[in-house]
């Protein structure tokens, strides 16, 4: 009676370490902060010209309308109010910038915390 018992915590314990190696192995191919950090930084240029181009009136910033009609401002349609500092209805490069600062001290502040 004990053989079925032991055959089965064997099959658990088998599976449980393969997830744990399927996880290692899946961590390891994750990009570095660093390596994250200096792609954003790449990719500036080119997100301030898709900003840009959303912004269909061309008065520097992004409706709310405008954020939500163009591909890749999923960010900004999400958090657009707390983005609009000043309550302007649009959401300016410099507006976003703070934001994200904001929001990169506010996650560091949590981490030191704790």
């Amino acid at each position: 009676m004990r053989t079925p018992l032991a055959v089965s915590a064997a099959i658990i314990a088998l599976a449980l370490g393969a997830g744990g190696v399927a996880f290692a192995q899946t961590s390891t191919d994750k990009a570095t902060h660093k390596e994250v950090k200096e792609r954003r930084a790449d990719n500036r240029p080119e997100w301030e010209k898709q900003f840009k181009a959303a912004d269909k009136n061309g008065d520097g910033g992004l409706s709310k309308d405008e954020a939500t009609a163009a591909k890749g401002f999923g960010q900004v349609k999400k958090n657009f109010d707390a983005m609009d500092t000043n309550h302007d209805g649009k959401v300016t490069i410099a507006e976003h910038d703070a934001w994200q600062t904001q929001q990169k001290a506010a996650k560091q502040a949590a981490k030191t915390s704790k």
